[in-house]
């Protein structure tokens, strides 16, 4: 089973990659969750549709790992900055993973191209949100582990002279 984390313009939601007929339940229950929000997401994120392509992965593909890694993509998380840049999170679950990692990615065009923004170790199971002018991640250490609340004040980009995580 390939394991990937795909954007679809027009549908502010992630999912995991359709042309497989496995996927893993709590992502496909965390990919019909974000479906959900697609009517209070604001417009920033919804660009017109690609061309339909056979056989071919819907949408655009942030984030991927083969099947044979044993890594597999899991809790999907997006918000809209007021910038208008659409962020996205996921971390990894399956025999190939530590459990405790979360990556974090960023689109500053409406979710045409993205960009790795964060690696955090020490964080799963997480969802973005927006709380005045601060961006937070909100999740567990690891598997079973415990809270784990990260703040950044600069939409998560890394800063000169800073840790290497931009969170805190």
């Amino acid at each position: 089973m390939e394991a990937g984390l795909c954007f679809t313009p027009g549908m502010p939601a992630l999912h995991c990659l359709r042309c497989t007929p496995l996927r893993p339940p709590l992502l496909r229950l965390a990919a019909a969750a974000l479906a959900l929000l697609h009517p209070i997401l604001p417009p920033a994120c919804a660009a017109a549709p690609p061309p339909a392509r056979p056989n071919a992965v819907p949408g655009i593909v942030i984030n991927h790992r083969p099947a044979s890694t044993q890594q597999y993509l899991g809790s999907p998380s997006i918000v809209v900055l007021t910038n208008g840049a659409c962020v996205v999170s996921h971390d990894f679950f399956g025999p190939g993973t530590t459990r405790d990692r979360t990556e974090v990615f960023v689109s500053a065009d409406r979710g045409t191209s993205w960009s790795g923004r964060a690696v955090l170790q020490g964080q799963w199971w997480s969802t973005l949100f927006r709380h005045r002018s601060a961006l937070y991640l909100m999740g567990t250490s690891r598997e079973n582990g415990f809270a784990v609340v990260r703040r950044s004040t600069d939409d998560g980009r890394p800063t000169r002279n800073a840790p290497a995580t931009p969170w805190r």
